[in-house]
């Protein structure tokens, strides 16, 4: 328990300096190559035991001819972190969760999260995306969070010059879309 607080603990105050650091225009992207399958093979790495507690199935679908792209490793794995997490905690046990990419017809890669959680409302939406809010007030106490997670990864990808777009419907589940641009795509 106080291994699992002291964590939780530390990724509270490394979301605050992220965002701190964002906000402010100090924080300077680390631009290097990024294969998306490795990307997306870390961050089921280090939620691994988490999805497997909540008996969640994740699978990842990228096709073995997907370009590579530039960006800050540590961002991105963070952004899907974030989302993968909160894919996780707002599953039901034996729902399911994937990560898809694809190259939109602009040639800009696109990350998608989708789950069959929970979903949330146009206002719970609205709510979710404002930093230290929760779209689901009762069901989202039951889970450890800051209310930061999505204010962040929206953030992230302003700095990447792409966007975050959510789809999403009560009882049906969630899909978050990172649409990152084209000049990010390496051809």
């Amino acid at each position: 328990n106080i291994h699992k607080s002291g964590q939780h603990l530390l990724d509270l105050i490394n979301d605050v300096l992220d965002l701190s650091k964002i906000e402010s225009g100090k924080y300077e992207l680390s631009e290097e190559p990024l294969g998306i399958s490795s990307l997306i093979g870390t961050s089921f790495r280090q939620l691994e035991k988490m999805s497997e507690t909540s008996n969640l199935t994740l699978s990842s679908n990228v096709a073995s001819d997907m370009p590579n792209m530039t960006g800050d490793e540590r961002a991105l794995v963070q952004v899907l972190n974030n989302l993968l997490s909160n894919a996780i905690k707002f599953t039901p046990t034996g729902g399911k969760i994937s990560v898809s990419a694809k190259v939109d017809e602009n040639n800009g890669v696109v990350l998608c999260v989708a789950d069959t959680g929970i979903g949330m409302s146009e206002e719970g939406i609205v709510k979710a995306l404002q930093p230290f809010e929760q779209a689901d007030g009762t069901h989202s106490r039951r889970h450890e969070g800051t209310g930061l997670g999505l204010h962040l990864c929206t953030n992230f990808m302003k700095l990447f010059g792409g966007t975050l777009e959510i789809v999403s419907e009560v009882d049906k589940g969630t899909t978050i879309a990172l649409k990152f641009p084209p000049e990010r795509t390496i051809t």
